[in-house]
């Protein structure tokens, strides 16, 4: 009885560590695309204000030197 017992547990060790490993790509890859969003999001949010201000009047750049 605890032979078969032995081998059913050395038979759901990898097999569980399989399951963790792709649980932990998955949210990788998960974070990753919700990064991405983020980024395209605020980015298209300040283009949109600077369209607004740049079509009433032109954006002046001080510099000095």
């Amino acid at each position: 009885m605890q032979e078969k017992e032995e081998k059913v547990v050395e038979k759901q060790r990898p097999v569980a560590g399989m399951k963790a490993l792709s649980l932990g790509a998955f949210c990788a890859f998960g974070v990753f695309v919700i990064a991405i969003i983020v980024g395209m999001l605020s980015v298209n949010a300040g283009k949109k204000i600077l369209l607004r201000h740049s079509s009433s009047a032109p954006l002046e750049i001080h510099h000095d030197g």
